[in-house]
């Protein structure tokens, strides 16, 4: 039987010992007044026949210890556990996560400032499509190809200000870029978005 001495605490299951002690066996536990047994599987008659008594009768088989059933089917070579054994067994505390390293650090800022940058430009994009079109000078249509020009224009700058996370320096060469003579040349529409731009890439 397996319980607890204390009687301020509950009667103490076998389970966790034998989880840990014998790992893949499920083992059938029953719970009775003086404990915990372990028992066969349902269904399992796990005992030995009885020659019949003088008159012929039968007699009723005589059980097995249930785990010398489970040594059978699961190859167990251990004895069965004592109690003793069973109200000492304390689990192993689980491996707190591995220190975080500088390098891990620097890499979280970085691909976070990575998606911002991203997000940002996503930001730009949108603010300067709802600019033309609300001008009445573009369709949703033709301000989406001026978007796309403008992006294929300046897509290295574009590219180089994601990678660097959207770092000020980075912002502020983009910001040369989109406002530059020869963009302001190809895209008339720069001048009148040029607050846009001011406000997203001015750290």
């Amino acid at each position: 039987m397996y319980h607890e001495i204390n009687p301020n605490t509950n009667t103490a299951s076998p389970r966790p010992y034998l989880l840990a002690t014998f790992p893949g066996v499920h083992f059938e536990l029953q719970s009775t007044d003086a404990g915990w047994i372990i028992t066969t599987p349902p269904g399992v008659d796990w005992s030995d026949p009885q020659e019949p008594d003088e008159e012929g009768n039968p007699r009723p088989n005589i059980p097995r210890d249930p785990w010398t059933w489970y040594q059978q089917q699961y190859g167990i070579e251990a004895a069965q556990p004592t109690p003793q054994q069973v109200l000492a067994y304390e689990p192993t505390a689980p491996e707190g996560p591995a220190p975080v390293t500088d390098v891990e650090i620097y890499k979280e800022v970085f691909v976070t400032a990575r998606k911002n940058a991203t997000l940002l430009i996503d930001t730009i994009k949108a603010s300067v499509q709802d600019a033309l079109v609300k001008s009445k000078a573009y369709s949703r249509s033709d301000a989406t190809i001026q978007g796309v020009d403008f992006v294929f224009c300046h897509g290295d700058a574009i590219s180089k200000y994601k990678e660097a996370g959207g770092h000020p320096a980075a912002a502020s060469k983009l910001l040369s870029a989109f406002k530059s003579e020869g963009s302001v040349a190809l895209f008339p529409w720069v001048k009148s978005v040029g607050a846009i731009f001011d406000q997203a890439l001015t750290y």
